[in-house]
């Protein structure tokens, strides 16, 4: 007793170290290496402490005080994007080497869930709590916000946090020297850009300062500080679970920008020929005019044809009024889109706005066509909650709504659409004669105006070793050194990702900053500042055992398949212990590129572990004991099945594992070496009891003899 209260205490004193806020010594620095790939070049499965694989994708490490904290969804239980609802639920693991983690349970538990990801926490100084963002589809704006006094544990759930921009799916938390804390998320109604929000000091939601980052079709931020620059590195292009997309980034001197990418790139608002021509790029917004009430605003206008949706192809030419930075407000768009029949050729679509994302479209034929090229005036009358529209003289539209009661003006062509048109000879007038602003752009320049911004990220990756970016997390390194380690999701293009791997190594930087090209190698040395050495746990008793390093996935059991694994005992008594790591799959067990339209069967009978013992000749002599894992028990992240034989073995003798199943559809998969970790026997597969040896490899096992 005397010993375990010893060890009760020493536990208690080293979870201090961890926690910030609580009194704590510095952890003994070291180097660790981190495994990416085997030594076959195949995806490493990293396990904890228990050989279960580390089932938490697309979220984060965080360092808090000297331990290290992974984040992310489960997938164990099945859970099949966009095909159930079946969540996992977040989870965590610790970690003190980054080698050896030890599974700390739930943040936020499993539950019905369609769209859930990207758990991220971040450590609030002032008030003392762990906050945890996620995404979830179903809550307003796509967000909710957890909090707790630890970084482990579920935390408990606070109010709907709320967003200046709307149409958020990605994002990451960051948070800066001085305290402020920020956003990145995507905004997916405007061609998928990014925009950083500033966090309220609470870290619960954000306060209304926001800057977007000018970019198309990217997703998956992440955000640190080095030095007195800032970085964003994102996935660019968009694609879900896919086997390889790029990693691309931007910098700028402070969060809320401004954020500049590749040099050279072509901005959506350009001035030429006494003419504003206005290229995508979304909204852009004159500087003056948030007070503005009531007033005219007309313009001259081309609409051009090169936008296309669905395949069709059609120009249109946006105004905005009553516009605000956020994105609140109106529009009317000129164009010859279908919007309601093919046999009109001319249309005009009231717009409202939220965060720069329409809620509500109401659109009025023309009784003449628009046709690109041509040039159109259009002038908007803003007189209390009604608007009027009126074309070449037409009266075209009159619309009420009392949602916005001021605000700017400005001009809307959506980037992601390809929209494009020119316009010139700009004039807002109050209702007295009185001219507000007028731009004939004869200047050359946008002085007037605030356009929106576009950016190319600078890639540093064309594939991100095989996945998807998903962090970059600042680690103390050696000699006041601060470690930037990049990680991506190694997904394997399934709707389930519970056995996807991971891969994470520093990032590296020029003289001048930039981030150099990402080298995917297959190991990555750390040295660290906050290093305590862990170990692999064992099992009392234990016997044989493969070890814990250098495996990767492998779906082995199909139909008519069959895996033994043989092993010599190392001392005689009752086998009392026998683990095997496996989880199940879809068939085809396999995919690359794209994500499948449809996910396929997963198994459909039960997987059975037998102890054999063996002949002189290797064959099957004696079953010694079985048992039979339903499907339901088998998870989709590799997982330690435990059969209890309380078989006689005796040293010396050669034993074996056997999987099988009779399922027709789906696989069941375990975690192989082709190194030979295990020299006290190897693997086999086979059919009909027939094995053929597979030579130096070897499964993940582990028995424990009494």
């Amino acid at each position: 007793m005397g010993v375990r209260k010893s060890l009760v205490v020493l536990l208690a004193v080293v979870l201090c170290l961890f926690v910030p806020g609580l009194s704590s010594s510095a952890a003994p620095g070291g180097t660790v290496t981190l495994t990416n790939f085997t030594a076959s070049g195949d995806q490493a499965a990293r396990v904890d402490v228990n050989g279960n694989a580390l089932d938490a994708h697309d979220g984060q490490i965080a360092q808090f005080g000297s331990t290290y904290y992974l984040y992310g969804t489960s997938y164990t239980c099945g859970y099949e994007y966009t095909i159930n609802s079946d969540f996992c639920g977040f989870k965590v693991y610790s970690s003190t080497d980054l080698t050896h983690w030890t599974d700390r349970g739930y943040v936020a538990l499993p539950r019905d869930c369609q769209y859930c990801f990207r758990p991220h926490v971040l450590y609030n100084h002032q008030t003392g709590k762990y906050v945890l963002w996620v995404n979830d589809a179903g809550a307003a704006q796509g967000y909710r916000v957890y909090t707790n006094d630890s970084p482990t544990g579920v935390f408990t759930e606070q109010n709907i946090p709320t967003l200046t921009v709307s149409c958020g799916i990605d994002f990451t938390l960051f948070e800066d020297t001085d305290g402020n804390a920020y956003i990145v998320h995507n905004d997916a109604c405007h061609g998928v850009d990014l925009v950083v929000e500033q966090l309220t000091g609470d870290y619960l939601s954000t306060d209304g300062s926001y800057t977007r980052l000018g970019l198309s079709n990217v997703e998956a931020p992440a955000m640190f500080r080095r030095g007195a620059t800032y970085y964003v590195t994102m996935s660019d292009p968009t694609c879900a679970y896919c086997t390889g997309t790029g990693t691309g980034y931007l910098t700028a001197p402070s969060p809320l920008g401004p954020w500049t990418g590749a040099s050279g790139v072509a901005q959506p608002w350009t001035v030429s020929n006494g003419q504003l021509h206005v290229d995508g790029g979304g909204l852009g917004i004159s500087t003056a005019g948030a007070s503005w009430t009531d007033y005219t605003f007309d313009s001259d206008v081309i609409p051009a044809q090169t936008g296309s949706l669905s395949g069709t192809s059609y120009a249109q030419a946006g105004l905005a009024f009553r516009l605000d930075s956020s994105g609140d407000g109106y529009a009317f768009l000129l164009s010859n889109y279908a919007y309601s029949s093919a046999n009109a050729g001319g249309y005009l679509a009231f717009v409202k706005l939220s965060g720069g994302s329409a809620t509500l479209v109401s659109s009025t034929a023309l009784p003449f066509p628009v046709i690109a090229g041509q040039t159109y005036h259009v002038a908007i009358g803003a007189r209390g909650n009604t608007f009027t529209a009126t074309v070449d003289g037409t009266l075209a539209d009159t619309v009420s709504d009392a949602s916005y009661a001021a605000g700017a003006v400005g001009f809307l062509e959506n980037q992601g659409d390809g929209e494009s048109a020119v316009f010139d000879n700009v004039d807002v007038v109050a209702p007295g004669g009185q001219t507000l602003f007028a731009d004939d752009f004869s200047s050359g320049t946008l002085a007037g105006w605030q356009p929106p911004v576009h950016n190319t990220a600078i890639l540093i990756s064309p594939d991100s070793c095989g996945g998807q970016p998903s962090f970059v997390a600042p680690l103390r390194g050696q000699g006041g050194s601060t470690i930037y380690l990049y990680g991506s999701d190694l997904w394997n293009a399934h709707r389930n990702e519970g056995e996807s791997n991971f891969f994470w190594s520093p990032l590296r930087f020029a003289a001048n900053g930039a981030i150099q090209p990402i080298t995917c190698s297959a190991t990555a040395t750390l040295a660290l500042a906050d290093d305590i050495p862990g170990h692999q746990n064992t099992i009392p008793h234990q016997d044989q055992s493969s070890g814990a390093a250098g495996f990767t996935d492998s779906c082995l059991v199909t139909a008519g398949t069959q895996v033994m694994q043989s092993f010599t005992a190392g001392r005689s008594g009752t086998l009392r212990q026998l683990l095997v790591p496996a989880f199940q799959e879809t068939t085809p067990a396999k995919r690359s590129g794209q994500l499948p339209a449809d996910e396929g069967p997963s198994p459909n009978a039960p997987l059975t572990l037998s102890l054999v013992a063996l002949n002189a000749q290797g064959a099957v002599s004696t079953t010694l004991a079985s048992r039979v894992f339903d499907t339901n028990i088998v998870g989709w992240a590799p997982e330690q099945l435990t059969m209890t034989p309380n078989a006689p073995v005796t040293a010396g003798r050669h034993y074996a594992v056997v999987l099988s199943s009779t399922a027709t559809q789906g696989c069941y998969g375990m975690l192989t070496s082709a190194t030979n970790p295990y020299g006290g026997g190897e693997l086999s597969t086979g059919t009909g009891g027939t094995f053929t040896p597979a030579p130096n490899t070897d499964l993940m096992f582990t028995t424990s003899v009494s």
